[in-house]
């Protein structure tokens, strides 16, 4: 599988997808820092696999949260 890292370590991380995908491994928003991350899905569904994770690790002095914009199957 592959793991798609949203690093808000020295920025803010933000992806778009245009249409939905699956997760089949993980997707990780960390934070080490004041930044947030977000993920957003345009069109279509993210579906989380049953084998797949959504893991959020904000830091505490985050200024901002972790989100996920779009439609989510979990």
């Amino acid at each position: 599988g592959s793991l798609l890292l949203m690093d808000g370590a020295s920025s803010h991380s933000v992806i778009t997808f245009s249409n939905g995908f699956t997760n089949n491994s993980m997707i990780k928003m960390n934070s080490v820092t004041s930044y947030y991350s977000n993920l957003s899905i345009s069109n279509g569904v993210l579906l989380n696999a049953s084998g797949g994770t959504i893991q959020s690790d904000p830091s505490p002095s985050s200024t901002g949260y972790h989100q996920i914009s779009g439609r989510v199957n979990n």
